[in-house]
C-alpha cells in the first residue's frame, strides 16, 4: 500500500512516531487509525441524505438516469469475462457425502 502526504503532515507523523517511541511511521499510522475508529463507535450513523444530490431541473421525473448511469459504466467497462470454475489447489481435500 502507497500514502501519500503533504509536507507538513507527513513531517508530523515522523515527530509523532519518535514522540509516541513507535516501530515506524505504519505503526503511528495504525495506531491514529485505530483510535479515529474508536472514537466514533458511540456515533450515530448518518441518517440523512438530504442535500446530497442534486437533481436536474431539465429531468426532474429522472428519465435519463438509467441510461446516464449505464453510460458512466459503458466508458469505463474492460472486455466482458465469464465465470469459469476453478480447479481444486494442489494438495486440497474434498469431502464427499454418501446417501
Amino acid at each position: 500500500m502507497s500514502v501519500t502526504l503533504a509536507a507538513e503532515n507527513l513531517a508530523w507523523l515522523r515527530a509523532r512516531t519518535v514522540t509516541d517511541r513507535a516501530r515506524s511511521l505504519s505503526e503511528t499510522l495504525d495506531r491514529l487509525i485505530e483510535a479515529a475508529r474508536a472514537s466514533q463507535a458511540g456515533s450515530s450513523p448518518i441518517e440523512s441524505v438530504v442535500g446530497l444530490l442534486r437533481v436536474p431541473d431539465s429531468d426532474p421525473e429522472l428519465a435519463a438516469a438509467d441510461a446516464a448511469v449505464a453510460a458512466m459504466f459503458a466508458t469505463h467497462r474492460g472486455p466482458e469475462r465469464t465465470a469459469r470454475p476453478s480447479a481444486p489447489r494442489s494438495g486440497a481435500t474434498r469431502k464427499v457425502g454418501h446417501g
